[in-house]
């Protein structure tokens, strides 16, 4: 008995010690999530993602210049609802006491809090979330509910429920793939009515924490109309960390943090967005049944935002700051792409010192004469598509797609500018129209014939067999060889872009290893390039280049990623340096294939770019906001060993050809490929002999293309052999040639800093954590990032 008393008291004593250690760790776990609660409670608008403010703002600087722009930074206009970084809570003062005149009593509520607007527009209970949970939750809402009820309910509640994105993803999930009609912009206010920096002030002190607890619902009629009135005239808001409420800060005060902007005045236009004017025009059409804008039924009135004090968000200033930020005439003078005249650009120079050596070229003045750079002005392109010309009711319509939007939309041209003129995005809606030249033949027409006769080296149709490039085979010749498969079977390979200012394209490498060409025709184009196998700052592709983890948009990569960039300029491999430039309206650029580009729509009139003066365009002084280009993928002589190696291994990322019936499929599309190009030698040699006896002509152009297209069985021939022994182009890798654990560590690292930084619906679309850590699993993973370059291309 004593034995078994003795086991059983041991066992107890076990279990007790047992109990004691989980008890304890169950406190050290409660008390951290206290901690954390505690955290959230006291700073629920601070997001990591916010992206910082560069603190290499210029290459002048690195030459010793001071002028550039290192005294502050500059956003374009003010945060139309009044919102401020979370950093900025840190400097912010108690509201002016009450007038001892006032008749009102002591209010016996809490004391001040810098957050008080927050912490009493949410309750106690809402208050604990995020702000991202927050507007995840408001992203459910439908558009009467969020205008009639949630954004009455407080102050925050109101800030919340004008985000631009949740007005945009309601109008295009109702209305995107039907096109809706989008109101004119308003027009820009008197410079006159435009007050001081420190009447702003004053003007958001007086209205800062004065309502009550029900928030704008609650606010008598008078102080709500005070309000939208005293918004006329309320421009941007100067913060800073070493300012107070009463004054305006020199600009020797100004300081560079992530959390305090210097918001500089546009006297010409205070964007506010337009997705809830979107929204409240086409459901008021929709309700009513009837035609609006008419005596018996006008038009809803254009929302007016009511700047509201005391708004702390990183969450909401984000999006803002992404889209506003000025750009430095320094970030935009770099010029390092090879340039060259059209006048002095040969077909034989251009094949051989840039497109076989995969070099870009910015070809000055090779699209001055094409009657698109004369005609295309907004009024041309808004008459030309349209179909009353043919007596029918719809105009054309054209796709526009975001990747920060979760539907593309469909837009007539009238609207799509009316969108560019008032859009407030940080990824807006870009027109990237593949179908425009079947859809509106008179677009094709407009360029087709001056690219033959600029650049005859892109001309289909040209015979260089006679003239040899210099390396025997004449093959300089060869151009658009995709064509072969017929223009509904061939991938996409021509698009009409349209896009307002500061819109892009993300860093991507073109699709399906072709090369391509991109001439502006309206507004100016930034291009930032790197080589193949020299990956952009803040860019992560996984091994296989299946996906890429990057910033979703422009204005992120470039606060985020700028100085890393201006180091990336100085790299001691030359051969690794990015390359930049500046493409106007007149210029075509080459664009090699596997290298990394980025694409920045600047406009025409340099408001906030410097400066800089521009050349050509056709484009209105009312219209300068907007960008117009054309640009075509293809495959010649020099990456057709790699498009052949691309179609055989890289099945999963071909593009252009999966949503068309009529298009050959990806996993067809190598065999298909090379059965075109034999079986077009011999119908062009067929049809030679049939009609050797018609015009002479006739004769001769078939027999000249007959001899140019004799030689493309002794073409695939050479490159089938060297498409076995590799890439040719770096930017593209064997899986077995990668460091699997340096490669997939790098994109799980930056996935998790995705998945921690954004909100429960944009962390469902990243890959799982088991994903990411495991190299085999990367591979089979759906294409879902944004920023896949083989699927997202400018």
């Amino acid at each position: 008995m004593t034995e078994a008393n003795a086991a059983q008291a041991t066992i107890h004593t076990k279990q007790t010690r047992k109990r004691q250690r989980l008890s304890s760790r169950q406190v050290s776990i409660r008390q951290k999530e206290r901690e954390a609660a505690q955290r959230t409670l006291s700073g629920n608008g601070m997001n990591a993602s916010l992206p910082p403010l560069p603190t290499t703002s210029s290459s002048a600087e690195e030459e010793g210049d001071d002028d550039g722009g290192a005294g502050g930074f500059d956003t374009l206009f003010g945060h139309p609802y009044g919102a401020l970084p979370y950093g900025n809570i840190h400097f912010s003062v108690p509201p002016p006491s009450s007038s001892s005149s006032s008749s009102s009593p002591p209010s016996k509520s809490e004391p001040w809090h810098p957050d008080m607007v927050r912490r009493k527009g949410l309750g106690p209970h809402l208050s604990r979330l995020n702000d991202e949970q927050i507007l995840s939750i408001l992203s459910f809402v439908d558009g009467p509910t969020l205008a009639k009820g949630v954004v009455t309910t407080s102050r925050f509640l109101y800030v919340a429920g004008h985000h631009e994105e949740l007005w945009r993803d309601l109008t295009l999930r109702r209305w995107g793939e039907v096109g809706f009609e989008v109101p004119p912009p308003p027009p820009p206010p008197p410079p006159a009515s435009i007050p001081s920096e420190s009447e702003d002030f004053h003007r958001n002190a007086r209205n800062y924490g004065q309502d009550s607890e029900i928030g704008i619902g609650g606010r008598d009629e008078e102080k709500k109309d005070d309000m939208e009135a005293n918004l006329l005239e309320t421009n941007a808001v100067t913060i800073n960390a070493n300012n107070d409420r009463d004054r305006t800060p020199s600009k020797k005060e100004t300081t560079t943090t992530t959390t305090t902007t210097t918001a500089r005045h546009n006297h010409h236009h205070k964007p506010s967005g337009c997705w809830k004017d979107i929204y409240a025009i086409n459901h008021h059409k929709v309700s009513t049944g009837k035609k609006s804008n008419t005596p018996h039924n006008p038009k809803p009135p254009r929302h007016v935002p009511i700047p509201i004090a005391g708004i702390y968000s990183d969450t909401f200033f984000r999006s803002f700051l992404c889209r506003s930020f000025s750009l430095h005439p320094s970030w935009l003078s770099t010029h390092t792409v090879p340039t060259i005249p059209h006048s002095e650009l040969t077909p034989q120079i251009f094949f051989r010192d840039y497109e076989q050596t995969n070099t870009p070229l910015l070809i000055k003045g090779a699209s001055a004469t094409w009657p698109a750079l004369r005609k295309w002005t907004p009024d041309y392109l808004r008459n030309i598509t349209s179909r009353n010309i043919d007596k029918h009711n719809d105009n054309i319509t054209f796709r526009a797609t975001s990747g920060a939007a979760p539907l593309p939309a469909r837009f007539d041209m009238e609207n799509y500018f009316r969108y560019c003129s008032s859009a407030v995005e940080e990824a807006p809606l870009y027109l990237f129209d593949r179908t425009f030249a079947k859809k509106c033949p008179q677009l094709l027409e407009d360029f087709e014939g001056g690219l033959k006769e600029t650049c005859p080296f892109w001309n289909a149709e040209w015979d260089c067999v006679d003239g040899d490039d210099g390396d025997g085979e004449g093959s300089c010749g060869y151009h658009d060889l995709l064509r072969v498969l017929g223009e509904g079977r061939r991938p996409d390979h021509q698009w009409l872009i349209v896009g307002p200012k500061r819109s892009g394209s993300a860093f991507h490498i073109d699709p399906n290893a072709t090369h391509a060409w991109n001439a502006p025709i309206i507004g100016r184009k930034r291009w930032i390039f790197y080589p193949p196998g020299s990956t952009p700052p803040g860019v992560y592709p996984s091994p296989d280049g299946d996906e890429v983890c990057m910033p979703l948009s422009l204005g992120e990569w470039f606060l985020t990623y700028w100085d890393a960039h201006v180091k990336r300029r100085k790299d001691e491999d030359v051969t690794r340096r990015p390359l930049e430039c500046t493409a106007c309206p007149g210029d075509v650029l080459f664009v090699p294939h596997g290298w990394w580009h980025l694409v920045l729509n600047l406009g025409e009139d340099g408001e906030d770019d410097g400066g800089f003066s521009v050349s050509g365009g056709a484009c209105g002084e009312e219209d300068r906001g907007i960008s117009v280009a054309l640009t075509r993928n293809y495959v010649s002589a020099s990456n057709l060993p790699d498009v052949l190696r691309f179609l055989d291994t890289r099945v999963s990322q071909i593009s252009g050809c999966r949503d068309r019936e009529e298009a050959v499929k990806p996993e067809q599309l190598g065999i298909e490929f090379r059965k075109a190009l034999l079986n077009f030698r011999k119908e062009e040699e067929d049809d030679s002999d049939c009609d050797g006896d018609g015009d002479r002509g006739v004769t001769n152009f078939k027999s000249k293309k007959s001899k140019q297209y004799g030689k493309l069985a002794d073409l695939l021939e050479r490159s089938e052999k060297v498409a076995k022994e590799g890439w040719q182009c770096a930017a593209w890798k064997d899986v077995d040639d990668f460091n699997k654990g340096t490669q997939c560590g790098n994109y799980a690292v930056e996935c998790q800093k995705k998945r921690t930084g954004t909100s429960i619906l944009a962390r469902a679309k990243l890959p799982s954590e088991e994903q990411t850590s495991d190299p085999t699993a990367i591979k089979n993973m759906d294409s879902s990032i944004s920023g896949g370059f083989s699927f997202s291309f400018m």
